[in-house]
């Protein structure tokens, strides 16, 4: 400690009007502080605030000179400052105490929760683990199931033991129920600790073995099954994953999702659907007219309409649920409203990412290992996106697939229609992104309702496969034509030059990728419209593809459009730009060296197919 008096601080301490700072880590990096000066800087804050200080809410903190990096005691102190229990305000004198009490129990609500660090001295008999201890003074909600309301992982048996006296307990105080430390080995050492822990090495030596000997496979999706798909590639869903389905209101989000759910259900495999939009008549309703039996779904379907918070009595209630009837999938309708019910802010990552642990990530980590299938929301704005409304942590949360799902045809339960399904991110790398992987056919014959899930002729392909060139000339092409009636599929396809299936091909991974977007037009025609231009020089996915014919071309290094006698000029790959024209000497070697370039593309590419 540093010698100096702790009622007459430095002027470091202070801010710029003089008044004096709480300790922030974010200051101590700023100014640059030895652990020293830390010290000091918290010697004279404890002295201002003493032992025992009072928050917001008549919140009590007790002992104020604690560890403030200590992992999960700053994730539990984060947790609460969320749910309301702690003022913000308050977090650095929070993160500081031993011991906080009379804020409101996260389970039961009591005014008397409070919650401790447990500590441990030489030669004492008390447990120490890095544990959190956070309860109420009745001692009837255990540190378990509060960490468990609060999306905080408990550490081990420890965290279900409670004080004889909670209220009042010492710090040396004795567990109800626990033998002491050190007597059979499994507490109290640092060995025993370093074995408990998740940070050892895991032994990899059977998995290598495995994925060598082929006796243990790669993860595949295996739910939402395509019709026409091939075995190894034929379904959009993970088992004991996060999964994701986006798209805007109306795109047929859940008749992929009863899809999906009907599927099982006819397999025999159970079924649990968390609808926070709808009711039973509604999603009950639309599986009877896709032809389910009435009685497969009462024994399998089991449908949640949820009306308060995920707490410790809900999630006791799902948790039985899915141990007793160990579904297959599990649907969440939808994320925005089940953050609404946790009272979360959709755009604040924290708030969403602890929403995924509490329910979505749960569900899929329990021993039934469903497939969890999330639906969200996108705006009409955001449609050539891949990706819902709302934070950036919905990526993070999603470990199987995520997709978005675009109308192609409205429909309803009168009038058909198709809706594709485009691949924004697959963790296990069946599907690429951007990927076109199925269709959605929504038939209504009058007393039912056809509902397919349907694999495309894109879902079919490699995931590397993306004809890059010809993307590049469509959108050129539909750059400098900006009427409608040049945009159209056939004038695209007999303007553009190239094989024609493959002009239709580019063009739809244009759409999937979002640089184009489609629209329909007289006489059902579909309008194509530029929304970014693509260019293959600065494509970061996929491999550049060159078309099998040889590159038209007339001067230094232009296109040719197919039909027309123009010149589309534009730059080659690993050159700066096109050539203006002109016939000086630069610009013809410029020419020679572009049109070699093309060569030696075009002479790899065929080489590549003949191998």
């Amino acid at each position: 400690m540093l010698k100096h008096d702790v009622l007459n601080p430095p002027s470091w301490m202070h801010d710029i009007d003089g008044e004096f700072m709480a300790p922030d880590l974010d200051l101590k990096d700023e100014k640059c502080l030895t652990q020293e000066q830390w010290a000091y800087w918290w010697a004279c804050w404890d002295y201002r605030t003493s032992s025992r200080t009072s928050g917001k809410h008549g919140v009590k903190f007790m002992h104020t000179s604690g560890d403030p990096t200590q992992q999960r005691w700053v994730d539990a102190i984060d947790a609460l400052i969320e749910i309301g229990r702690i003022d913000a305000s308050d977090r650095q004198t929070a993160l500081r105490s031993e011991w906080i009490k009379n804020f409101r129990c996260a389970v039961c609500g009591s005014s008397s929760g409070f919650i401790r660090r447990d500590k441990a001295k030489a030669g004492s008999k008390q447990y120490d683990a890095g544990q959190v201890r956070v309860t109420c003074s009745g001692g009837k909600c255990r540190t378990r199931d509060v960490l468990g309301v609060l999306g905080i992982e408990t550490m081990g048996d420890p965290a279900d033991l409670v004080w004889v006296d909670e209220a009042n307990a010492p710090e040396t105080g004795q567990r109800v129920g626990q033998s002491e430390p050190g007597q059979d080995g499994t507490h109290g050492s640092p060995e025993a600790e370093a074995s408990e822990s998740s940070w050892r090495p895991v032994d990899i030596a059977d998995t290598v073995d495995g994925l060598v000997a082929g006796t243990l496979t790669r993860l595949k999706p295996t739910l939402g099954r395509l019709q026409g798909a091939n075995d190894d590639e034929g379904a959009l869903f993970y088992a004991g994953r996060v999964n994701g389905l986006a798209g805007e209101s109306g795109a047929g989000k859940s008749w992929s999702a009863l899809a999906s759910s009907a599927q099982e259900i006819n397999a025999g495999c159970a079924v649990v659907y968390v609808d926070l939009e709808d009711d039973a008549a509604g999603i009950v309703g639309r599986l009877l007219d896709m032809g389910v039996d009435g009685e497969a779904i009462k024994a399998l379907f089991h449908y949640i309409n949820p009306g308060e918070r995920l707490d410790l009595v809900a999630w006791s209630q799902l948790s039985d649920l899915l141990s007793e009837y160990m579904p297959t999938l599990v649907v969440v309708d939808s994320t925005g409203e089940g953050l609404a019910l946790e009272g979360a802010n959709p755009n604040a990552d924290e708030e969403v990412a602890r929403w995924f642990r509490l329910l979505p990530r749960r569900a899929a980590r329990h021993e039934a290992k469903p497939a969890v299938l999330v639906l969200d929301h996108v705006t009409k704005t955001e449609d050539n996106g891949l990706w819902p409304i709302g934070s950036q942590r919905k990526r993070a949360a999603i470990d199987g697939a995520q997709y978005m799902q675009r109308t192609v045809k409205s429909f309803s339960k009168d009038a058909p229609g198709t809706a594709k399904i485009v691949c924004a991110k697959d963790r296990h790398g069946t599907w690429r992104i951007g990927q076109h992987v199925a269709d959605l056919a929504v038939t209504p014959d009058g007393t039912r309702v056809d509902v397919e899930l349907k694999a495309t002729a894109d879902s079919g392909q490699s995931g590397t496969f993306r004809p890059t060139v010809l993307m590049e000339r469509v959108s050129r092409y539909l750059e400098t034509h900006p009427g409608a009636a040049d945009r159209t599929k056939r004038q695209i396809r007999n303007s553009v030059s190239g094989k024609e299936a493959a002009i239709v091909q580019a063009a739809e991974v244009l759409v999937a990728e979002g640089y184009v977007s489609t629209s329909e037009g007289p006489r059902g025609a579909t309008i194509y419209t530029i929304d970014r231009p693509y260019r293959e020089a600065d494509d970061i996915g996929g491999t550049s593809q060159v078309p099998n014919e040889a590159l038209s071309m007339t001067g230094a290094g232009a296109f040719l459009e197919k039909g027309t006698g123009h010149q589309s000029h534009r730059p080659v790959p690993g050159t700066s730009r096109a050539p203006e024209g002109t016939t000086s000497t630069s610009d013809l070697e410029n020419g020679h060296r572009q049109i070699e370039e093309h060569n030696r593309l075009a002479r790899e590419y065929h080489q590549g197919r003949a191998s």
